[in-house]
């Protein structure tokens, strides 16, 4: 979660745009981004959201957020991968920046190229969807991570659960499990598809540097799984998650 004062400390009439996540990837904190932005145009930045993790899982009003820009993903709500999009404030005509890329007309010169037509359709269904659904799924999910987590508390001493309690996506759960390295659950939890931190740093093997921001220790980051609950999981597959992880601590002795 940013710091309102920090970030009133390191602000001036040098900085053009600062860019920011609605919601964290690792962790699952969401920002209270219309404070930022107020103190942002204060001093005349532009404010950009990374709103790939949250959309369609909470609420995203670009008026309440009060930001300039904000980017979304497909894949990150169900919908096909390939396929995003930019809101501009007062739109593309008005970007105050460059094209990255040149060619042809499109998008008022902004991004031009030939546009995925089945991708914006399958884009366009998903958040159809997401607005139909959102409100009871994301309170389903949230009641099934909440179980989730009791149950894994309760079963092992010592864990510790990241992440802003109260300001956090419904299907995230970032759990740092005493005395044993997140990989050895990994590996002994084949029946579960569960990370030790975001789908962007696979490969790099260093702590994360959302885990190390919060103030954990190495130890403890290299300690912590993540897990995503979502549209399709079931209560039975809850459960039978809570019983793979609980075994593999017992028998790591966590």
């Amino acid at each position: 979660m940013i710091n309102k004062d920090d970030f009133e400390k390191i602000i001036n009439d040098k900085i053009f745009l600062f860019s920011i996540q609605l919601a964290n990837n690792e962790i699952g904190t969401i920002q209270n981004l219309k404070k930022i932005s107020e103190i942002a145009k204060k001093n005349g930045a532009y404010i950009h959201c990374d709103a790939a993790q949250a959309l369609g899982k909470i609420k995203v009003d670009v008026n309440e957020l009060g930001v300039d820009f904000l980017s979304m993903s497909a894949h990150k709500m169900y919908g096909p991968k390939g396929i995003g999009a930019l809101y501009i404030n007062d739109g593309a005509a008005f970007f105050p920046g460059e094209p990255l890329f040149f060619g042809g007309g499109q998008e008022f010169l902004l991004r031009p190229g030939t546009l995925n037509v089945p991708g914006i359709v399958g884009f366009g269904e998903s958040c159809r969807i997401a607005c139909e659904e959102m409100e009871n799924e994301s309170k389903r999910i949230k009641e099934l991570r909440d179980y989730f987590e009791e149950k894994i508390t309760s079963s092992v001493p010592g864990i510790i659960i990241n992440g802003d309690k109260e300001n956090r996506l419904p299907g995230t759960a970032s759990i740092t499990f005493p005395s044993i390295e997140s990989e050895l659950i990994i590996s002994n939890a084949k029946e579960l598809m569960i990370s030790s931190g975001s789908a962007c740093t696979t490969g790099l093997y260093e702590p994360s540097h959302v885990l190390k921001a919060i103030g954990l220790s190495d130890d403890q980051a290299f300690s912590t799984v993540r897990f995503t609950i979502g549209r399709f999981n079931t209560l039975k597959e809850i459960k039978r998650a809570i019983e793979i992880i609980t075994d593999i601590c017992k028998r790591r002795s966590c």
